[in-house]
């Protein structure tokens, strides 16, 4: 895939972003062109402005990690900031410093709390869609460190995430595993734009390929909360955070 103009990037304005025209002629590549759009909902940034992590035990065999992500109406955030060739993770984790080692091998066996077999998950677009998003289980977790396991959904299309007239976007994510051996873990959340490196349809096998693609608006990786910060937040648990606030623990049962 084409490298990103950074000649042209260097000329956008604070309201504009970047989505690539893909010119195809039976079937084959003639051209991509960097074409200059206006950011949505106003602003020049792209992770949710809040977030609530629900990380619960459903039972002893069962471990679920939900969120509810909010792009607030006027604050400057949207998925539809994204450029049209990136993808958007939702990616909930948990860290064990003991277990050294490259998966599929790894020191300690089905150490974390939640096991890395994800048997349902769902994103679920509160406040609509336009088209396609091009939701997936990012279950690509061979060659990753054994100390960390992700536990992640993506959206291929961000753009096609709607909004209410306000301009708010909700977005709801789903995952269940089996529970794992450990009782908990260091946790952490974050959003991550991944490069679209799939022919079509957005799958786990080819989002992100491209690891070493600049992204036009800035990091590609922007946490909520890691495992190393202080203090540190444990899953099973569950946490709100709102831009500019640090994340607090809340109450699994009620919200509150």
């Amino acid at each position: 895939m084409p490298e990103f103009d950074a000649a042209k990037s260097s000329k956008l304005g604070p309201m504009d972003s970047v989505i690539r025209e893909r010119t195809t002629q039976d079937g084959a590549l003639v051209a991509d062109t960097d074409v200059v759009v206006p950011l949505a909902n106003g602003g020049t940034d792209w992770p949710a402005s809040y977030v609530d992590i629900y990380a619960m035990s459903e039972s002893s065999a069962s471990a679920t990690i939900a969120t509810w992500n909010v792009w607030a109406a006027g604050s400057g955030r949207s998925p539809q900031n994204i450029p049209e060739d990136w993808g958007l993770e939702f990616d909930a984790y948990t860290h064990d410093s003991w277990n050294i080692g490259t998966r599929p091998v790894c020191a300690r066996s089905n150490a974390f709390w939640q096991d890395g077999e994800v048997y349902e998950w769902s994103i679920d677009f509160l406040t609509g869609t336009k088209g396609n998003t091009q939701s997936y289980l990012d279950d690509a977790i061979v060659s990753d460190s054994c100390k960390v396991l992700d536990t992640t959904v993506g959206v291929g299309a961000p753009r096609m995430i709607d909004n209410l007239s306000s301009g708010e976007v909700q977005v709801a994510t789903y995952i269940r595993t089996d529970r794992g051996n450990g009782s908990s873990n260091p946790a952490g959340y974050y959003y991550q734009a991944v490069s679209h490196d799939c022919p079509w349809n957005a799958t786990s096998a080819c989002m992100g390929l491209n690891s070493a693609r600049s992204f036009p608006l800035g990091e590609k990786s922007r946490p909520v909360f890691s495992w190393s910060t202080s203090p540190t937040r444990y899953f099973p648990g569950c946490y709100r955070w709102s831009v500019g606030n640090d994340p607090y623990a809340i109450n699994c049962a009620t919200g509150e």
